[in-house]
Formats: C-alpha cells, sequence, structure tokens
C-alpha cells in the first residue's frame, strides 16, 4: 500500500511539473500562410523575407520569413486569423513591430481577445510574452490585424511560441492604447492633459486629476489649475469633465500646479503636487488635503520640502511602517544627472532628506529621462517605471526592477513601453492597465497591461496607509 501511494504521488507531481518542451504554433517559414485565414491585400500571397520594397530595413525577426502587412503600402488593410490550437503551455511567446495605433496581434479565447500588442513605430521585432496559464487546456487562435491606413499603418508578427520559460521576454507588457476621455470635447478651448493620477472613493467612483493646459499654450491659464473627471468603470467609463479642481495659491509661493498624486489616509485625501517657485534648484513640493474630492485646502506645513533641479511628479505609496515619496529630481540639485529621489514619512507631513534611488547617465537642466516615476512590488521585485521627455523619447516609459526599492540602475532596465506619463493601475475586476497622456496626445488613454512574472495578478501599487 506505502508503494502504491508513492507512486501515485510521484505520478502527481510528474503531472504538475510544466512542460519543458516548447511548441512552435507558426513560424511562417514554410513560405506560405498554410493555417491561416487571410482577408485583404496587405499582407500579400506569401510571407515576406524581410523589408519590401520602400520599406526601412527590417530585423529582429526569426529564421528566413515573417508576416508583413506593408506588403500591400500602409494604405493596404488586411487580417490574417489562424486556425485553432489548445493552450498547453503558460506563456505564449512571439515577435512583433510596425505601427501602434490602428494594427495589433491579438489572442482570441472564447472568441474574445484575452490579450492584444502593436509596434512602437519602428521595424525591429522585439519579443512579447503573454501569461495564458489561466487558459490552459482551451483553444484559442492568433489573429494578426491591420486596419489603419495611416502612416506607420502596417504590422509585423513572427515566430509564435507556447513555451515555460518566462526568460524568453520582458517581464511586462502592453497592449493596444485606448482613448477613454477627450477634454477637447464640448469645450472652446483645446485642452490637453500631462501628467496625471487615478483613485477609487469609496463609494466606487473611479477619479482622475491631472495637469491641464491649452494647446497651442496660453500662459495665463497653463499649469494654474488641475483638472479632474469622474467615471463608474475605469476602463469603460464613461469619463465626465468635473469643474477643474484646486488652483494655484500665490501667498504660498506657487507659481504652478503639477504632476498631482492623491493617496487616502485617516478619512483625508492628501494631494500632493510640484508648486514651482522663484527657483528651480529649489522647487517647492506642496500637499493639499480633502474630505470629498471637491474642495480642497492647502496645507499649512507646505512646503513640505525643497528640491531640485525643478523637483517634481510625486509618487507616494505605504510600506511597512513609512510612507514613502519618489519624485523626478537632479542631483546636485542645481543640475546634474537625472535622478528618481526618495524620501519616507510617518505622517505625510514631514519627510526624510533625499537619496538617490535611480540616477540616468545624462545631465542637464531640461526635463530628461527620469519623469512621472511609479512604483509597484511584486513578489521579491520592485518595479519602477519612469518616462522621458526627450524628445525622441517622449511615448517611452522604461521599465527596471530591483530587488532594493531604494536603488534601481540602468543595468536593471527589463522593458520599454510605448506611453508617456504613465500610471499602472489595476482594475476591480484584476486587470491592470498603463494610461498615457501628454502633449499633443489628445486625451487620455489606457492600453491593457501584462505582466510575466508568475504572480497572476498581484500587485501593490497602492496601499491605505503604513502599518
Amino acid at each position: 500500500m506505502k508503494r502504491f501511494a508513492f507512486l501515485l504521488a510521484l505520478a502527481a507531481s510528474a503531472f504538475a511539473e510544466e512542460p519543458v518542451v516548447d511548441v512552435v504554433l507558426f513560424d511562417f517559414e514554410s513560405g506560405s500562410y498554410d493555417g491561416w485565414k487571410m482577408e485583404g491585400d496587405a499582407f500579400g500571397a506569401a510571407p515576406a523575407t524581410g523589408s519590401v520594397p520602400t520599406q526601412t530595413p527590417v530585423s529582429g525577426f526569426c529564421g528566413r520569413r515573417l508576416a508583413n502587412s506593408f506588403v500591400g503600402g500602409d494604405r493596404a488593410t488586411g487580417r490574417l486569423l489562424s486556425k485553432e490550437f489548445e493552450i498547453t503551455r503558460p506563456l505564449l511567446r512571439f515577435f512583433v513591430a510596425g505601427g501602434d495605433e490602428g494594427v495589433s496581434v491579438r489572442l482570441l479565447v472564447d472568441g474574445e481577445t484575452a490579450f492584444e500588442a502593436a509596434g512602437a513605430c519602428h521595424e525591429f521585432l522585439r519579443p512579447v510574452v503573454w501569461e495564458v496559464r489561466k487558459f490552459r487546456g482551451k483553444m484559442a487562435r492568433i489573429e494578426i490585424v491591420d486596419g489603419s491606413q495611416a502612416g506607420w499603418g502596417h504590422i509585423l508578427a513572427d515566430h509564435f511560441m507556447l513555451t515555460g520559460d518566462a526568460s524568453t521576454g520582458p517581464p511586462v507588457s502592453i497592449g493596444l492604447r485606448r482613448r477613454i476621455y477627450d477634454p477637447r470635447e464640448g469645450q472652446a478651448l483645446k485642452w490637453a492633459l500631462n501628467d496625471h493620477c487615478f483613485l477609487r472613493d469609496d463609494g466606487g467612483q473611479w477619479h482622475m486629476f491631472a495637469i491641464t493646459f491649452t494647446e497651442p499654450g496660453s500662459p495665463e491659464i497653463d499649469g494654474q489649475l488641475l483638472a479632474h473627471a469622474v467615471a463608474p468603470s475605469l476602463a469603460r467609463g464613461p469619463w465626465t469633465r468635473r469643474e477643474d479642481t484646486l488652483e494655484i495659491d500665490r501667498s504660498q509661493g506657487e507659481t504652478q500646479l503639477w504632476a498631482p498624486h492623491i493617496v487616502k489616509w485617516e478619512d483625508q485625501y492628501h494631494l500632493f503636487y510640484h508648486a514651482g517657485g522663484t527657483d528651480m534648484s529649489k522647487a517647492r513640493m506642496h500637499l493639499a488635503v480633502s474630505r470629498d474630492l471637491k474642495k480642497w485646502k492647502h496645507h499649512d506645513a507646505n512646503p513640505l520640502f525643497q528640491d531640485g533641479f525643478q523637483a517634481r511628479d510625486p509618487f507616494v505609496m505605504a510600506h511597512d511602517d513609512r510612507w514613502w515619496m519618489w519624485y523626478t529630481a537632479t542631483f546636485p540639485a542645481a543640475g546634474g544627472h537625472h535622478t528618481v529621489a526618495v524620501r519616507t514619512s510617518r505622517d505625510l507631513r514631514k519627510w526624510s532628506e533625499s537619496r538617490d534611488a535611480f540616477r540616468d547617465p545624462r545631465t542637464g537642466l531640461d526635463y530628461g529621462p527620469t519623469e512621472s516615476p511609479f512604483v509597484v512590488h511584486r513578489g521579491e521585485y520592485w518595479y519602477l517605471f519612469v518616462g522621458s521627455s526627450v524628445d525622441v523619447e517622449y511615448v517611452v516609459t522604461r521599465v527596471y526592477r530591483s530587488r532594493d526599492p531604494f536603488n534601481w540602475t540602468p543595468a536593471d532596465h527589463v522593458a520599454s513601453l510605448r506611453v508617456h506619463g504613465a500610471e499602472i493601475v489595476q482594475d476591480t475586476d484584476g486587470r491592470w492597465y498603463a494610461s498615457h497622456a501628454g502633449n499633443g496626445q489628445g486625451g487620455l488613454w489606457l492600453a491593457p497591461l501584462y505582466w510575466n512574472d508568475g504572480l497572476d495578478e498581484e500587485g501593490k501599487p497602492f496601499a491605505a496607509g503604513p502599518k
């Protein structure tokens, strides 16, 4: 009997192990679209061998061939739909490039889009990994869609593979962006949004607060107040404009209202923001408080601290027995390396001296490559998301991973996401999103965010307060 129990346990453990053999689903190496249903003329009669006439060089694909919808040029549209396959591994990996609007690669499960990804407006195919563990045993299809006739209206994809190896791709990626709120609608001025934050109140309503300005700019009103919008659902909306909330208080030395971040503690909402000042090497970090997210009071403790150069973009969360604030700065404060600085507090009023949590090799007094820091704690790792205002990197958020929330280095870079000013938000249904807004971006957008770290929906982007 003991021997039988031992063999039964051995068999159970063997079945519990993840398969070690990868399954290549589609790689286009046959030179045909066998196994795919094709619509339109974007993808041509057969897979491409790389770039096609008038296309910039294509690289990063596997083997000799790939699906390339530029065969018909950016004006052509079309779709490839794979035959059904069973999901037998915890991860699905493939490579993608091309445009980022109106084109995408989708995983369809039970006829619904479970995951979606697009390119980043270049022709180098990057790896994407989706954690499909929860769909194991289900039948699925791959859909490659080119529905755009604009510039960068094409998609490249290759080498779809089921695998159990999480090291085969970045630990985090995003899908296609979708606009959820346009502040220009119904307004005489063309309002825009930049750095922003989300929170959900006790009644279940979602709120968004943001830097607001007009395009083209109007110095007398830009950066002088914060935009406010509400919605019953984060992703589905509808988002409705509310009266602009906090206004600048020049009696407290404020010259700007930038980059709000809000936490709730002890029955009050605490709104942290960059308040400007006359000396940007001593920029002011301020606090306002409210009980209803409508009426705000500038706190008497302002400034909480001063730092440079143009210290801004606070992100606040609770961990262990204190509050932590990461924010954009330089070292030295008069203008040096672009950094993400961090301070701690027990009461949200008095803050420790700063220390560098991340230092970029680049220096200067411009806005730089360490903007809009956002931190997520998952398992043993801390993820730092930072954006950029460098022109060629404006719609790029870099992700760094470390076991130490006080120390990330450039070598810790694990992913790049095509969003600006990103907030990383988990919805009530467990789904994660990365937001996007900024100069010339046409409002507020959300992109589904996918973790490839084996932790499913775990994560701590927000907390109620110190323990």
